[in-house]
Formats: C-alpha cells, sequence, structure tokens
C-alpha cells in the first residue's frame, strides 16, 4: 500500500451505486425496488441479502444477520483490509487513487511507477527463443500474456530505458530494478525470464528473474527485500487465487512460482506460492482471513518434507484445517504439466486433501524417531503431545485415537468424550402452518407487504415472534427453533397466499367461537 489513502478518494468510492459494485461479485435479482441475492457469507438455498438502491445499503435477513455499505460487502467477499478493499473498487470503477503526501507515500509511489515501467519493459523485450523456452516448460501465449512474462535485457539497454524515460538512476537502484555492484550500475535481473510479483491488491511490489541456463548458480533470483517487497509477507499469485480459494473453500500452496502459474493454465485457479521461503506467520494471517483450508503441495525430497512439517504445524496451531500433498521425488507441478500428467496432478491434489494436516505432523514424528527405543518413544511422545496441546482441545481431542495408534500411549490431558448429534436422540416436530409462514417470512422478508394485506398480528398464535421477523431486525427468531422443525421450507408466492387464507379463516372462525356479543364478532369479520 502506498501510504493512507485520502479521503477523496474514499468518498468517490461510497458514493458509488451500491448495485454497481456488489453486482461485480454476485449476481442479483430484481425484486420489487430493491435487489436480492443468495447471501455469500453463509450457505443458504433461497435470497436472504437484499440490496436497497435507494438506501445504498445490505443486509442479509438470514443466518448470518449482517449489513452494511458497498465497501464492507467487498471487504467481507474478498477478505479484504479496508485500503486493499478501497484500491479494488477504485480500479473496477475506473477511480484513481489519491494518497495523502509525504516523504514515505512519495517513495512508495515511485517504486510502484518504476516497477509498472520495468514491467513493460521486460515484455516488450521478450524474445522469440524466450517464448520457445517457455513453450518447452509447459506455457501457452494465454499465461505468457497473463502473467506479465518478459526478458530482462542487458544492463546497457535497460540504463538507457530509465534516462530515456526520465528516471533518476539512483530512484530505479533503490526499487530494485538495478543494480550497483563493482563494475558499477547493472540491471539486476540481466538476461532472465522475469515475472511481476504482486500484492493482494494487484499492484506489483516486485519481481522473480529465472535463469535460462540449467546450469547457473542462481537458477531463481527474486527482487530485495525493501519498502513494497518481502518474501515472507507475499505469497506469489495470491491476488488472482484469492477469489477461486474462497469459492472452493481451498487454497493449494506450492514452493514455486512456475508451478502457480501453470496450475492456474490448467484450470487450478486456487493456487498461490511461497519464494523461496518458508510459510511464514504472516502469510497465515493472510491465508486466516480468508476462512479456508489449505492444501500444501511440497516436493517429495528431505527439504520439502520438513517444510510441510513446519507450515503444517504452523497452520494447524492457528487453527487452519487443510491438507498434505507430497510429490515424488523428482516431480513437481510445472514438471506435470508440461509432460502432460494433468490428471496425475489432479489426482495428487485430490489424495493429498484427504492427508489432514495434523495427522500428517503425528506421522512426522514417529518418522523422526525409533519407538522401539524407550526413551526416543518418551522423547516423541513429548514432541507430539507439546503439539496437540499448542490446538483447540475439541480438535485435539478428535486425533486421540491416532495418537494411540501410533504411540501406543494415552496422550496427556484431560480426555473430551465425543458428542452424541442431536439427530441420534431427538425427534424433530413437524412444522406447523404458522411455523412455515414465519420462516418463510424471515427467509424472504420482502414478502410482509403480502402477509400484512391478508392477516394481522392478531391472527397469530406466536405474536411476539411476528413482531421480532417483520421488525426487519430479528433477534429472537434464530433461538426460536423454527429452522430446525421437521419438513421446514420457503413457500411459493402462490403457495404463501393459500396459507394465510387458511390461517386467515381459522382465525376468524376461532375467534368467533369465543366471541361474546354481536358486536364484537363484526370486529373479528372485518
Amino acid at each position: 500500500m502506498a501510504g493512507k489513502i485520502s479521503q477523496a478518494t474514499i468518498d468517490h468510492v461510497k458514493a458509488l451505486n451500491i448495485v454497481d459494485v456488489v453486482g461485480d461479485y454476485v449476481e442479483l435479482k430484481k425484486s420489487g425496488g430493491n435487489f436480492k441475492v443468495c447471501c455469500p457469507f453463509h450457505g443458504e438455498k433461497t435470497p436472504s441479502l437484499v440490496i436497497s438502491p435507494s438506501k445504498n445499503i445490505w443486509h442479509c435477513f438470514g443466518a448470518c444477520s449482517t449489513g452494511g455499505d458497498a465497501i464492507k460487502f467487498v471487504q467481507e467477499h474478498n477478505k479484504l483490509s479496508f485500503a486493499e478493499t478501497i484500491e479494488e473498487i477504485a480500479g473496477n470503477n475506473g477511480i484513481a487513487v489519491t494518497y495523502e503526501e509525504g516523504g514515505d507515500t512519495r517513495e512508495r509511489d515511485s517504486i510502484y511507477k518504476i516497477n509498472e515501467m520495468f514491467l513493460g519493459f521486460s515484455v516488450s523485450k521478450l524474445r522469440d527463443k524466450d517464448i520457445e523456452y517457455l513453450h518447452n516448460r509447459g506455457f501457452n501465449d494465454e499465461t505468457i500474456e497473463e502473467w506479465g512474462l518478459g526478458y530482462g535485457s542487458n544492463s546497457d539497454d535497460a540504463i538507457a530505458h530509465y534516462v530515456k524515460n526520465f528516471i533518476p538512476i539512483p530512484e530505479a537502484i533503490n526499487a530494485g530494478v538495478l543494480g550497483n555492484g563493482k563494475n558499477g550500475v547493472y540491471n539486476f535481473f540481466s538476461r532472465r525470464i522475469t515475472f511481476p510479483i504482486k500484492n493482494q491488491s494487484g499492484k506489483v511490489v516486485g519481481f522473480a528473474g529465472r535463469a535460462l541456463k540449467s546450469d547457473a548458480k542462481q537458477k531463481y533470483l527474486n527482487s530485495r527485500e525493501g519498502k513494497l517487497f518481502s518474501k515472507g509477507k507475499i505469497l506469489f499469485g495470491l491476488d488472482q487465487a484469492r477469489a477461486a480459494a474462497i469459492k472452493k473453500g481451498w487454497l493449494i500452496v506450492q514452493e514455486g512460482q512456475f508451478d502457480t502459474m501453470l496450475t492456474h493454465q490448467i484450470g487450478i485457479k486456487n493456487t498461490a506460492g511461497t519464494q523461496g521461503t518458508a510459510l511464514t506467520v504472516d502469510h497465515v494471517r493472510m491465508i486466516k482471513k480468508m476462512h479456508v483450508k489449505v492444501l500444501l503441495a511440497y516436493d517429495g525430497d528431505k527439504a520439502g518434507i520438513n517444510a510441510a512439517f513446519k507450515a503444517s504445524k504452523l497452520l494447524s496451531e492457528n487453527d487452519i484445517d487443510g491438507g498434505v500433498a507430497i510429490f515424488n521425488q523428482g516431480d513437481d507441478s510445472a514438471d506435470m504439466v508440461a509432460t502432460g500428467r494433468v490428471d496425475e496432478l489432479k489426482e495428487v491434489f485430490k489424495q493429498g486433501a484427504k492427508k489432514r494436516l495434523i495427522a500428517f505432523v503425528l506421522e512426522q514424528i514417529e518418522n523422526k524417531y525409533n519407538l522401539v527405543d524407550a526413551f526416543e518413544l518418551r522423547d516423541a511422545v513429548n514432541e507430539a503431545n507439546s503439539f496437540l496441546s499448542s490446538l483447540d482441545p475439541i480438535v485435539a481431542s478428535a486425533y486421540q485415537g491416532l495418537f494411540y495408534k501410533i504411540f501406543n500411549v494415552q496422550p496427556k490431558g484431560r480426555v473430551i468424550e465425543p458428542i452424541t448429534p442431536l439427530s441420534h436422540s431427538l425427534v424433530l416436530p413437524t412444522a406447523t402452518l404458522e411455523d412455515t409462514v414465519l420462516f418463510t417470512l424471515h427467509e424472504e422478508p420482502w414478502n410482509i407487504d403480502t402477509v400484512e394485506s391478508i392477516l394481522n398480528r392478531e391472527a397469530f398464535t406466536r405474536k411476539e415472534l411476528f413482531d421480532d421477523v417483520v421488525s426487519l431486525e430479528p433477534k429472537i427468531f434464530a433461538s426460536s427453533g423454527i429452522a430446525l422443525l421437521h419438513q421446514i421450507d420457503v413457500l411459493s408466492e402462490d403457495a404463501l397466499i393459500l396459507a394465510l387464507i387458511s390461517l386467515n379463516k381459522h382465525y376468524k372462525k376461532s375467534a368467533l367461537n369465543s366471541m361474546t356479543s354481536i358486536e364484537d364478532a363484526l370486529k373479528v369479520l372485518g
């Protein structure tokens, strides 16, 4: 982020029509003067989220009961910070984002500008033989263009480009696209295939370069750590993977940048990559905001397995579920795509999702020790106990059986008895007609006018629940148990009208039977 976003930009974004903004993320259906959609923040079959263009707000009348303006919707939908949300909405709507002035802000803006300039420069320098190399590695032309793959030309060419565009050489060095060594200034990514590294908002914060020669001392070269770029705080491709990961409920984390780009190419869009570093706490914080499971897809060599072990522990200790896919030695996603083994790769991911993170950690602890030796068994049990103690106690209790199977001892700590599901011991009553009407009204509050045109409050036996539902801010409905009743469902518009007529007849009949005077009866008959 380039500093604090100006209030003028925020006001401009807030003034946008909420239908235009939200419509970029979900398909809206017109309902009278409003719009409705199935709430993306909780599972449901009938739309409960209502968007009001006149008030420029939205509200979910379903399970989550949340609401707000367009900014909050996008922030919750994409799991972004406030600033990232403003930048995304502004970008989608052609609004120029401005920032409050300051020395640090000016420096960041300069780096962003230089990065974009280097991206265009490197793409323009991509040669036919570079494209042939990328084709041989499995890339098609669409992927080359989509990910901004380029070529880091020679140093003289790069320096001349910045001079021509009035970029001071010290600023280009500070941005990291030029270096300054014993022999003077040089192109930091000279003679390498280059591709941009972007933050969650899709802004270029750095670059990676891959050597064309297989015997190069350093196969991959990333931008230097600086104001914008830090390997431990960025997952490569997350800006493109986020939406698909949230939709699928899984994020695939790989070790390589080529792996990430090529899995996207074959339609697996929910994948991102670390960049020559282990999974970090900062990575985990980003993932946690997305509320997804994580599939670690790591190399099958000793280093890869050890990295998967550490990452599995870190994720589990931060209450993130997921699985582990370990490739056969010598294999990775990029190679499997390049050699046409796409179905095999998908099967690796599928099987990996079944190998849960916590189980993988326990099994790797088992593999570290000789359990026949009493002292090593003790050390293994202590390490496993320490790991389980760092987890949510209910989650840890679910792995007691595996712990005993591996180590043949009971884990330390209180054993939590399994909870018998309600469905095993409880027979739920069938919903009445009134229950069904109230449930329909709660799920589809735009029917309130229809209900009140046929029935009045006195016709309902549970008047306080009727008042709660029509208030549009239900507080007691969730605890009423109606949604759990047997055979409860939302009524169609015609079925609702028939149900209301039936309830009205029943109400009038019951009321007449209890009347003591003709005047009271006439009041009931209306």
